[in-house]
């Protein structure tokens, strides 16, 4: 009976904690009841409101009651009503076919997407994404599979967008085409939001462009110091210490594409320096 009795005795330590163990119980138990949850608010556009205020109003013309703005609710359908009055109730879609890459907002409402998903389609053309085959809008955040399944049949992406080529935006206000002439013109062309390397190497490239050349005497590259390699527009005192180090690493340049080789130098900068670099003979350093 003792050895019973051993078991329902505890120490001062054990009775403290299941005490702190009971009253944690009860605090959490507690708890919700003074910080109730509240549904999360979403603002209703007003075309939204109308729609229904006139939805409502043809089913009370067709002889459906009214609501009586009275009446009690019962706990359930009151702490439901509170949870979704601020839904957005989904739009009704009128189906057509359409560039998925061109059409406007308001077009994208006709078929039914929701404010938010259209944001996330423009944000997404405007930074350059294209559609290029119609199971391409299964991509876009926020639009649900049977949407894309309900929209795919209507899609109609042009065979230029779909082999890569831009094309320009109508709902865009600044956007401009680029559009690529038969020749250039004999000034330096460029669009402002590429950068300077990528500028330099489609003119380069472009067939009737007058290339850019510097009025430089002719350079020797195996006996050129750094002074002589920085006369050259971008090239500074780091790069032109490169240059030499990486020729006496070598033992001397055999070839002037050598030149080109050295860390730093950019392939555009190379070629607008080749015509003005002299190889007079290899000079091999022996050990």
């Amino acid at each position: 009976m003792e050895k019973l009795k051993s078991f329902f005795r505890f120490t001062s330590r054990e009775r403290l904690a299941i005490l702190l163990l009971c009253l944690l119980m009860v605090l959490f138990w507690t708890l919700p009841l003074f910080f109730p949850e509240k549904p999360p608010k979403i603002s209703m556009p007003q075309s939204n409101v109308s729609q229904t205020n006139e939805s409502r109003t043809n089913s009370f013309a067709y002889g459906d009651a009214a609501p009586a703005s009275n009446a009690p609710e019962s706990g359930v359908a009151s702490s439901y009503n509170k949870h979704h009055s601020n839904e957005v109730p989904t739009r009704v879609a009128h189906y057509f076919p359409f560039n998925p890459n061109t059409i406007s907002p308001q077009q994208w409402q006709e078929l039914g997407l929701r404010d938010r998903t259209i944001l996330t389609i423009q944000h997404y053309l405007q930074k350059g994404g294209r559609f290029r085959k119609p199971e391409d809008l299964r991509k876009i955040w926020g639009l649900k599979p049977e949407e894309a399944d309900k929209l795919i049949p209507y899609v109609q992406i042009p065979a230029s967008i779909a082999a890569g080529k831009k094309m320009e935006y109508p709902w865009q206000s600044n956007s401009q085409a680029l559009k690529k002439p038969d020749t250039l013109p004999n000034q330096r062309q460029a669009d402002t939001s590429l950068s300077s390397s990528v500028a330099m190497k489609s003119l380069a490239s472009a067939p009737n462009y007058p290339r850019k050349t510097w009025k430089l005497p002719p350079l020797e590259i195996n006996t050129a110091g750094p002074e002589q390699w920085m006369a050259f527009p971008g090239i500074g005192e780091v790069l032109a210490a490169r240059i030499v180090k990486f020729r006496d690493k070598m033992g001397g340049f055999t070839s002037i594409e050598q030149v080109g080789k050295t860390y730093g130098i950019k392939d555009s900068l190379f070629q607008l320096m080749k015509p003005l670099l002299i190889l007079d003979q290899p000079l091999i350093k022996k050990d």
